[in-house]
């Protein structure tokens, strides 16, 4: 089983990550973004995707919550090949725009004054 962990900071690796997985038994690789690109990996044989943030990812326009790219290309094709993806802190952004606007529609009423459904 192999994860892919993308993370802001082009040369370094987030070790942390990779240990953990590799103590779990799981393979890794690390795919840094750089500049707003937009990074394309073989989903083949990947069983997940770690969205992990940076100092980069909190400006407008690059970095993990960058527009069209910063991998959000990498994160589309994930969902759509259904691979499970986990997006702590700051990659929250790229896994919410690369998903775009909700279609479904909840059966659970609105909150009075909230775009957020009622507490069950």
């Amino acid at each position: 089983m192999t994860v892919v962990v993308m993370h802001h900071a082009a040369g370094e690796t987030p070790a942390a990550v990779i240990r953990v997985l590799a103590g779990a038994g799981l393979a890794s690789r690390a795919v840094p973004l750089a500049d707003g690109a937009d990074p394309t990996a073989d989903l083949g044989g990947v069983e997940g995707l770690i969205l992990l943030g940076g100092s980069g990812s909190a400006g407008a326009g690059g970095g993990v919550d960058g527009g069209t790219g910063g991998g959000a290309g990498l994160v589309r094709a994930a969902l759509a090949a259904e691979v499970p993806v986990l997006a702590p802190g700051t990659g929250t952004r790229l896994l919410v725009r690369a998903a775009g606007p909700a279609t479904g529609t909840s059966s659970r009423p609105t909150a009075p004054g909230s775009r957020w459904p009622a507490p069950a």
